[in-house]
């Protein structure tokens, strides 16, 4: 009997496991960031090099595959999942927590229309993976000011991964200038937090 070989597709949103380009729009020498456009996407932070299941090229859409975002929520197709046919999604409206816990419980008890269960707060990964490295001028004093997020202003957002070697602290990211992602203490209160949550595209109606 004959083999066949099928090339698959990897799973991420687009044929390929490389990680996403940063953003940065300007090359300053041969050989840095922009010169080589590393990453998936050919560098590109927003637009795919294959069309999502929507049929366009858009990285993120909505849930009806535009970029209106009436209920908030933002798929990202550089982040899908083939093999269980899901997606990467925020919910990109901001709450202040009273400590890290209690941003915890409230992202597992969110329910909105249509997609009343499954959110958490994202880990480490999951919100580095929306900060852009960018020359435009809004967006490298907030790196998370960019649509559909427009996260604006000097802002800790926790994550839900525990500081390994403390584990009283958490990561957090600082939204300025400096790009930092920090620890602090699982108590300190009045840092902003969003949601995470891996959407089936059978609820998409995909």
């Amino acid at each position: 009997m004959k083999d066949t070989y099928i090339k698959g597709v990897a799973a991420g949103g687009a044929p390929s496991t490389m990680l996403m380009g940063s953003g940065l729009q300007t090359s300053y020498r041969t050989g840095d960031d922009k010169s080589i456009d590393s990453g998936r996407e050919s560098g590109s932070f927003f637009v795919l090099d294959a069309n999502n299941p929507f049929g366009n090229s858009d990285r993120f859409t909505d849930t009806l595959g535009g970029q209106t975002y009436a209920n908030d929520i933002v798929l990202d197709w550089a982040h899908r999942d083939y093999a269980n046919s899901k997606v990467l999604s925020y919910y990109r409206v901001t709450r202040v927590a009273t400590d890290w816990n209690d941003a915890i419980d409230t992202s597992l008890t969110l329910s909105i229309t249509g997609f009343t269960s499954g959110w958490y707060l994202p880990n480490f990964e999951e919100v580095s993976n929306i900060v852009q490295v960018s020359t435009d001028s809004t967006v490298i004093l907030y790196p998370m000011n960019y649509a559909p997020f427009n996260f604006t202003g000097n802002a800790n957002f926790w994550t839900s991964t525990t500081r390994a070697v403390t584990t009283s602290q958490a990561l957090k990211f600082f939204n300025n200038s400096s790009y930092a992602f920090n620890n602090s203490g699982k108590t300190t209160a009045n840092y902003l937090h969003f949601y995470a949550r891996h959407t089936l595209l059978s609820e998409l109606g995909l």
